[in-house]
């Protein structure tokens, strides 16, 4: 059976959903939970809400408990003690007992962390003068889902490095949703890396997906990081009306912006292509890909479309 990414899972469910249909939803993501590795937590999180959607208080019930209780999880207050949620519950202890420890764990575990960082040297490719990427995951991510994706052997040879955000969402599920700790966070690892590879600044390339894009953004446009090439994917950029009075410094440092978004991805094309927009404003030099047949993630050819970077940027 073919392996399922975590997002890859959570949009064929939501198809269901946003076509008013919560138990196809839930049981989407229940019969094809077995075909992603990891992302327990995440899963578990989804099958709640969409059985409390449902309306169905017992199977909630016991997702909620083997979470919390078995497996240690937590997910966050807000949600799961939402109005609506308590409301189908209508104070059932083991309920309340739940979501408060669900509170107690989150106010302990959300910003506990520590910044972590993944880098990966390519084997065949000489470090005398090396390239280096930088890629950020989304909200709710980890280290390993962006692997697959960004990796020495499928971005050109390069030193990849995959920060983790210290935040967290919910178990497991680390997140960049404040903006500054990110950049604080971003500029540590870039800091050491420059320093451990003697790194010039055109060598480096900064890729961010989704959450991650605002981190990006920021941490360039203000100048804590120095970067030759950027890319955004699926970009959410809650912060680019405050920046976009500074992306002519994208011009001024002949820094190139590749962005893309899918087709389908209704909230955040707008925003890639307003993005394009200033950009080309500014006369930066940059290139918005609009993939067919793909919603808030990676598109299905993503392997064409790094050629296609590879082009953009000139890489050799």
């Amino acid at each position: 059976m073919k392996k399922l990414r975590f997002l890859e899972l959570l949009y064929g469910a939501l198809d269901y959903y946003y076509q008013g249909d919560p138990k196809g939803a839930y049981d989407y993501l229940t019969n094809n939970q077995n075909r992603v590795e990891g992302s327990v937590a995440g899963i578990s999180y989804y099958r709640f809400l969409f059985a409390c959607e449902m309306k169905d208080k017992k199977v909630a019930l016991d997702i909620l408990k083997e979470a919390v209780d078995d497996l240690d999880f937590w997910f966050p207050y807000s949600s799961v003690g939402h109005n609506e949620i308590r409301q189908l519950f209508t104070e059932d202890e083991t309920y309340l007992r739940l979501i408060e420890l669900c509170k107690i764990r989150e106010a302990k575990r959300k910003f506990s962390g520590n910044p972590a960082i993944d880098v990966f040297e390519p084997k065949e490719a000489s470090l005398d003068n090396p390239k280096l990427l930088i890629a950020l995951h989304g909200d709710q991510q980890e280290i390993d889902s962006v692997y697959d994706y960004w990796n020495p052997k499928t971005y050109f040879n390069h030193i990849v490095a995959i920060p983790q955000a210290s935040e967290v969402a919910y178990t497991d599920g680390h997140a960049w949703t404040t903006i500054d700790r990110g950049v604080k966070e971003l500029k540590t690892h870039y800091d050491q890396l420059v320093s451990k590879y003697h790194l010039e600044n055109e060598n480096i390339t900064l890729c961010s997906f989704s959450g991650g894009t605002a981190v990006a953004l920021e941490a360039v446009v203000k100048n804590y990081i120095q970067v030759g090439k950027l890319i955004f994917v699926a970009p959410p950029l809650q912060n680019l009306e405050v920046l976009k009075n500074d992306l002519m410094m994208l011009k001024e440092n002949n820094i190139s912006v590749y962005i893309l978004c899918g087709d389908s991805d209704d909230r955040f094309l707008p925003v890639a292509q307003k993005f394009a927009e200033y950009l080309k404003n500014v006369g930066v030099n940059y290139k918005l890909h609009i993939a067919e047949n793909t919603k808030h993630e990676y598109p299905k050819n993503f392997e064409e479309i790094l050629l296609e970077i590879k082009v953009f940027f000139k890489y050799e």
